[in-house]
């Protein structure tokens, strides 16, 4: 384990954009590529995606919504995700729904993006959220929890972004806020850019908050490992009721026009001491030029694993591998090893 932390603290510092290579990367704006999403275009959910979750009184008492499976209050209309929630007899006073995405995707670090439009009126509680897909420290806020975003309609003109971890005892948020303009009048983007060493939270794209890896341990920073994605309406709770549920509103519709996660995607990387080594994929195969002749090239995939090793040779065939990053070292007889990213589209 020592072995493989320090070669990707080593990455770390030797990582260094260069101009692209052939055909197998994909790039957008701010070297994103999207990893998955959904723009929720069909007739029917994604199931291969998304799971509905099932609970009364909203997974706790203090919450005024049972969530159901029914096309009564989730379904698809002219590309959204509607979830609706109205008044129940069903011994909650209110039905809603809430999906995620536990067991089938998930994300570690990255950018996750959502469009939505809000329901109004007090009592509301919409939120798009991240939760640890393995409990690695604990139960909840140890090992960690992300709010994209989260909106309650006594505030309709606030959208909340946090974090909640171990740190802080009882106070166990680290969060805050952004004013906008127009209310819950049209659609507006939220989003996340989590990397390791800090996350930032953006509405309509103005950075609002930034929360730090102080690098004091999983206390402060439980935000190492992957968490799966969760989209809910709730009504009620000890923060979206106060001051009090106004029946008369209902029901209400949160929609979500498109969910949509990327990951960091430089065309190619380099080692700064040996800026001469060139990477290129092309047709499957990886070839390598400026290392002289014969250099050793070691594949990897991005949590350190040894994936292929070549002893002597300037190409590489990675026709069996999966779409994905991977790294690759490149290693000169008597020279200087050089690590470089590749993507596999």
């Amino acid at each position: 384990m020592k072995t493989r932390t320090t070669f990707l603290q080593r990455i770390a510092l030797w990582l260094l954009v260069i101009p692209a290579a052939t055909g197998a990367f994909a790039q957008t704006d701010d070297w994103y590529y999207i990893d998955w999403a959904d723009e929720f275009d069909g007739d029917t959910l994604n199931t291969d995606i998304w799971t509905v979750q099932v609970r009364d009184n909203g997974f706790s008492s203090q919450w005024s919504a049972s969530f159901v499976d029914s096309e009564e209050v989730l379904f698809l209309r002219d590309g959204n995700l509607v979830i609706k929630a109205v008044e129940s007899e069903r011994g909650c006073p209110f039905i809603s729904g809430s999906i995620w995405t536990g067991d089938k995707k998930t994300v570690k670090y990255g950018k996750v993006e959502v469009r939505f439009k809000l329901p109004k009126g007090r009592g509301t509680a919409p939120s798009v959220w991240m939760m640890p897909q393995d409990l690695a420290y604990g139960g909840w806020p140890n090992s960690g929890e992300i709010d994209v975003m989260e909106h309650v309609g006594a505030r309709p003109d606030r959208i909340y972004g946090m974090v909640h971890r171990s740190a802080g005892a009882g106070d166990n948020a680290d969060e805050n806020y952004i004013l906008f303009d127009g209310e819950t009048d049209g659609y507006h983007i939220a989003h996340i850019e989590w990397e390791p060493d800090s996350i930032q939270w953006y509405l309509d794209d103005q950075l609002y908050h930034t929360y730090y890896n102080e690098k004091t341990g999983p206390d402060q920073w439980p935000f190492d490992q992957a968490f799966h994605l969760i989209i809910r309406f709730a009504v009620g709770g000890d923060w979206g009721a106060v001051p009090g549920v106004d029946k008369a509103i209902f029901p209400q519709e949160f929609l979500i026009d498109y969910v949509r996660v990327y990951q960091q995607a430089p065309t190619a990387v380099a080692a700064i001491d040996t800026p001469s080594v060139r990477v290129a994929v092309s047709d499957a195969r990886l070839t390598v030029s400026g290392a002289g002749t014969d250099p050793q090239l070691t594949l990897y995939a991005l949590s350190g694993a040894v994936l292929r090793n070549v002893p002597a040779a300037s190409a590489m065939d990675l026709s069996a591998l999966p779409a994905g990053s991977y790294l690759v070292a490149v290693q000169p007889q008597g020279g200087s090893k050089s690590v470089h990213k590749i993507i596999i589209r």
